[in-house]
């Protein structure tokens, strides 16, 4: 169930359906092209006033550098050029009914001539690159213009950032008030909620969270400096325009070209809700109405497996703190080793390179003479746990570390003499396990909920009862977690990182935590709208050391409630996800910290957590994340 796109996309569906030759839409920013892209069909929105406009109206009134230009949409090109003929042919109908509609007509020499031509082509511009299909249809399309004796060269269009701002300045230039107005006496189509909220914030109030949203959605950032504060900051805006027109033109003329090719956007027809999250990937369609030039589409190929492949890059992320002792047993090149877990440092990677591990409860390995990433966190600590190519591995480890001799309390008093209990490992006793495959916070992939039913039915299949459970209060799990995690306000980590070269990935991070933890709450209520997760992560941290007794407090509370509802189903073990998803790629874990809700939860339980391999991602998978 996929969009035809806006906002001429009705137009575009009743052709691509075959219910309609031809149409006419508007287009301000793409509604012509984008639908036809999504449909299937071929488009073209002309240059300003090459439709007469009068007696018509727009969507918004009052935006003269950058107006909606009508335009035909069909089922191909042929059609198109068949309406231009008649339209801009001899008879100066439209000239004559609409003075400010010059009496051009069509160029029928200029159409039919076999002039080879000089094409500036570019797959990326710079500030959103498109899916591996929209990058394929340019490059095939560049081969057949080749083929036919074109000329094509690699073409640039310069300062993409300032396009966009320019852009959204010119033609948002009431900061969004005279849309706001119409949608606040209508009912608000849910997708575009998020706009509609943002048009309400003042534009000196967007501007100031602009800068710490630009670092971590450094798009979304943009945008919320695109509106003009003041009629000096438009004039400003116009001349900036006219300045990047004749640059533009410039660059063409200096390589001598004839046209521009690229891709139509930044990828094929998506599900309905998408395009209102990504507004700034119009930036394929609306350079050209910024630029006041004719634009077209046309239907070059279809998205192939291949296409589909490539976005799932199969450079991925091994996890970490412990992911290089996670990739080297993964990739044989090791049987077992140990790393450590303050909130799934053992789990993430196992899962991720396919092997078992476990996380002890606290102190079940000795402590003394061993540091810690950052000391000083007695609720939730670091623990070290054992990682394997299989669970046996992991087994006979631990036989021998926690065997009849004290090696490590005799060494470490801190470390009770608990040990190995043969007879509860070999014990046939059926066990009752509680299991969930969502926790109410961060929802799963497909493979993960599937991997939990799969152990569910095996585990039922040997006779054990598996029934549901809920851990109760998640959101309250998180912002405990973190603020026992980050008692200091994260400053030990960041006078360390302070100190290194930044890996950057992180930098979001390293960044909050130079933010007092009063801006971050205050920041925290907008950012919410948008992205509760990262929201309620900055809410987290503590103000001073009252707050903090009252966290330890409730972590204790908290504790007593979950082994109270275990006690209550008389539960031995609780089988859930390790994660939220398969090894992503490298830049991902650092934006989904909340992510790790699947883990981290048993260290602030200080509960013994473990993984095993139990199946991997199918195509099935793959497919319904693609609902």
């Amino acid at each position: 169930t996929r969009t035809c796109g806006g906002s001429s996309g009705g137009e575009g569906a009743l052709i691509g359906a075959k219910g309609s030759l031809i149409g006419i839409g508007t287009d301000v920013g793409g509604s012509v092209r984008i639908p036809c892209h999504f449909t299937g069909i071929a488009g073209i929105k002309p240059s300003k006033m090459r439709f007469a406009h009068r007696g018509g109206g727009a969507s918004v009134p009052g935006k003269p550098l950058i107006d909606a230009n009508d335009g035909p949409m069909a089922q191909d090109v042929k059609t198109n050029v068949e309406f231009l003929r008649n339209v801009w042919g001899d008879i100066d109908f439209q000239s004559d009914r609409d003075p400010y509609c010059p009496p051009v007509h069509w160029n029928e020499s200029l159409y039919s001539s076999e002039k080879k031509l000089r094409i500036g082509y570019y797959i990326d511009d710079g500030w959103f690159t498109p899916t591996p299909a929209l990058q394929r249809a340019v490059l095939e399309s560049k081969k057949h213009l080749e083929n036919a004796g074109h000329t094509v060269i690699l073409f640039h269009p310069p300062r993409l950032t300032d396009v966009i701002q320019l852009y959204f300045r010119a033609v948002c230039l009431d900061g969004g008030q005279y849309v706001l107005n119409k949608l606040l006496k209508d009912i608000i189509e849910p997708t575009i909620h998020f706009q509609v909220t943002l048009w309400m914030v003042p534009t000196w109030v967007q501007r100031i969270f602009s800068y710490p949203v630009s670092l971590v959605f450094p798009r979304m950032g943009v945008l919320m400096k695109s509106l003009t504060r003041d009629t000096f900051e438009l004039r400003e805006a116009y001349a900036d325009i006219e300045a990047y027109r004749e640059e533009y033109v410039g660059l063409m003329m200096k390589d001598n070209l004839d046209v521009i090719l690229c891709p139509a956007s930044i990828m094929p027809a998506p599900q309905h809700d998408i395009p209102s999250k990504v507004v700034s990937g119009v930036s394929y369609t609306c350079l050209y109405n910024l630029l006041d030039f004719g634009a077209g589409v046309v239907p070059v190929t279809t998205v192939n497996k291949s296409d589909e492949e490539k976005l799932i890059n199969d450079t991925r992320t091994c996890g970490g703190s412990s992911g290089g002792e996670g990739a080297l047993i993964g990739s044989k090149g090791s049987l077992i080793g140990i790393g450590t877990d303050v909130g799934g440092s053992v789990r993430i990677p196992c899962h991720f390179t396919g092997i078992a591990g476990i996380k002890p409860s606290k102190m079940r390995f000795a402590h003394r003479g061993g540091g810690t990433s950052v000391p000083g966190k007695p609720l939730v600590d670091a623990n070290e746990g054992i990682m394997a190519q299989n669970v046996t591995s992991n087994v006979e480890l631990l036989k021998s570390v926690w065997g009849d001799i004290d090696f490590q309390s005799d060494r470490d008093p801190y470390c009770p003499p608990v040990h190995w209990n043969e007879s509860l490992y070999s014990s046939e006793k059926k066990l009752r396990i509680g299991y969930y495959i969502d926790d109410g916070w961060f929802t799963p992939t497909p493979a993960l909920q599937r991997a939990v039913l799969e152990s569910k039915k095996h585990l039922e299949n040997a006779g054990h009862t598996v029934i549901p459970f809920h851990p109760p209060r998640l959101t309250h799990v998180i912002q405990l977690y973190f603020r026992a995690l980050f008692l200091d306000g994260g400053q030990f980590i960041l006078n360390k990182l302070m100190n290194d070269i930044i890996e950057p990935t992180i930098t979001f991070q390293r960044t909050l935590c130079t933010v007092p933890a009063w801006i971050q709450r205050l920041l925290s209520y907008p950012v919410s709208l948008v992205f509760p997760r990262l929201g309620m992560f900055m809410k987290s941290l503590t103000r001073d050391t009252f707050e903090l007794r009252e966290a330890y407090a409730a972590i204790e509370a908290y504790r007593e409630e979950y082994v109270s509802l275990m006690l209550k189903d008389n539960l031995d073990v609780i089988l859930c996800p390790p994660s939220i998803m398969p090894a992503p790629q490298h830049d991902v874990p650092s934006k989904l910290l909340c992510g790790a809700s699947y883990t981290f939860i048993y260290n602030l339980l200080d509960f013994g957590a473990g993984v095993v391999p139990v199946t991997t991602a199918n195509k099935s998978d793959e497919e319904k994340l693609i609902n």
